[in-house]
């Protein structure tokens, strides 16, 4: 484990591995409890931070998939979802990238 592991790990419990988000991640899009959401958006987001913890950057955590799934049902809920093309896109690829991840580890 390296020294920011280190950190985030005595600093925050870390409930979920990355591969937990994501499948929370999708499962979160069949939600409809804003504060459960955001909830487990707090939870996943320790997972985020503890899986890239070597190159934190603000563009590549908000634009995770795993975010991007979250923040999609959350505007949803709000009656402020975004059906561009781009937007569709960017949701599609966010969901193929979860299950990727779900696969992979």
């Amino acid at each position: 484990m390296n020294k920011i592991n280190e950190i985030l790990t005595r600093q925050m419990e870390i409930r979920y591995t990355i591969k937990q988000a994501a499948k929370i991640a999708l499962e979160a899009q069949n939600a409809s409890n804003t504060n459960g959401i955001v909830h487990a958006l707090n939870e996943c987001m320790k997972a985020i931070l503890y899986e890239n913890s070597v190159s934190v950057e603000k563009k590549e955590i908000n634009n995770h998939p795993i975010v991007i799934l979250f923040l999609d049902k959350l505007c949803q809920l709000a009656g402020m979802q975004n059906f561009s093309d781009e937007a569709t896109k960017k949701f599609e690829n966010a969901r193929n990238e979860c299950k990727k991840i779900i696969e992979k580890t």
